[in-house]
Parts: structure tokens; sequence; C-alpha cells
């Protein structure tokens, strides 16, 4: 394959940015476990700073990797051992790299070596029930906020299908997969009584998709990402 002085210059450039996504300042302390075994995650208002409190390394990977703590193996002092984690973000970079800059962290601090596996794992499938789906176009985004307990429960989106899934995915204890065909963006109001709390799957909720949006969940099989941590020091680096 021959590269033009151009390509070779891109290529540079694509290298240079990689090793250069890093936080512009660290400090990281072990704490010990909280008497509650609570868990606190919060990042400032401006995100200039990224700052985790009584966290396990399993948390801060979950994040960094963009998959769920089910899917990284490891030993198990991952959950146990307990952090302090403040990092300053450079001027001008995106949200979407932090994942990365919190890689390059794990790999200089904690010397992180994993390696990734795929698997078939159960999933949903979203797709349009019997006679279509039921939905009317928005040009307005907001994601969507759903509010309700044991008595009822009231979903209001205005999202596309692969976000609605993305939040069905935590009511279903599951990933769903949007297969439903539909592109763009749509207003989704929905509201059902659970079956019972934490009842896994949740009948009403499938019951609700279906008669109000048109929409249905399918069991299927897909391959998933998972984590498998090779080594990891306990104790990070010196700040």
């Amino acid at each position: 394959m021959r590269l033009t002085k151009v390509g070779l210059m891109m290529c540079a450039a694509s290298v240079l940015t990689a090793q250069t996504l890093a936080f512009e300042a660290a400090s990281i302390k072990s704490l010990p476990p909280a008497l509650d075994g609570s868990i606190h995650i919060h990042m400032n208002g401006d995100d200039s700073v990224l700052n985790y409190s009584s966290v396990g390394l399993k948390d801060v990977m979950a994040f960094a990797y963009g998959v769920g703590k089910d899917r990284i193996s490891g030993p198990a002092w991952l959950d146990s051992e307990m952090y302090a984690i403040v990092a300053k973000v450079p001027a001008g970079v995106s949200g979407k790299q932090i994942p990365a800059m919190l890689q390059t962290l794990l790999r200089e601090r904690f010397g992180l070596v994993i390696h990734r596996e795929s698997k078939e794992v159960p999933v949903f499938a979203l797709l349009q029930a019997k006679g279509g789906a039921k939905l009317k176009a928005s040009a307005e985004v907001t994601g969507c906020r759903g509010s309700g307990d044991s008595k009822g429960y009231i979903l209001a989106c205005r999202a596309s299908l692969p976000r609605f899934a993305d939040w069905l995915s935590g009511k279903t204890g599951r990933p769903v997969i949007d297969r439903t065909l539909l592109e763009g963006t749509f207003e989704i109001n929905m509201q059902w009584v659970p079956d019972a709390p934490d009842d896994l799957p949740n009948t009403a909720l499938f019951e609700a998709l279906n008669k109000q949006l048109g929409l249905r969940l399918e069991g299927q099989h897909a391959p998933g990402e998972f984590i498998v941590v090779d080594s990891a020091n306990r104790v990070p680096t010196e700040n």
C-alpha cells in the first residue's frame, strides 16, 4: 500500500492526537471503603475537572471503556479498593474525549493491561409491532425523562429510537438494540403500572410498548464486548 505525503501527515497527526489524549494533571488517592458501601461520582458544572469520590477501579473502567460493570472481569479488589480521583481536563477538550483520557490515566497510573473478548449475550430487539409504530415526529431533541413508583410510571421522550432503546436497556435488565428501521426524532409518551418492584422482565412495560407506541421487544442474541483485566496495580503511582 502506497501512502502519499498528505496521507503520511494525516497518519502522523492521528497518532499525535491519540498520544495527547491525557488529563492536564491528575491526583489519585487510595481511600478506606465507605462504611455504608456508597459510591459517589460527580463532575463539576463547567466540565473542567473530573471529580470521583469513593469509586472502585471497575466503576472508572465502565465509563472509560463504555461497558457495564458486569462485562468487566478481573481481581476482586477492582470492586473493593476505593479511590478519590481529581483530574484537570485540558481547555478545548470535548466531553466525548474524556473516556479516552481515562484510559490513558488507567494505563499510566495503575499499569492497567486489558484485552477484549466478544461473546454472544441475550438482548432485546426493539421492533415495530403488527400494524406499525404509533409515533409522531419531533423537531426537538430533549432525551427521555421518566418518573414514577410502584403505583405508576410516566415516560416522556423526544429522541431517536436508538436513544429510546438505550433507555429501555436500563429498565429491562438487558441491552436493547433498535431494529425498527425508523430514522429521525420522535415524541415518545407512555405510562404503565409496574407489575411488582424490580420485576424483570416487566410485562406491563412490554404491553405499554405494544399498545401505546406500536413497538415490541423480542428476545434475541447478539455479540457483546467484554473487558478482561490481565494486570493492574492496586496502588497507583504517585501524583
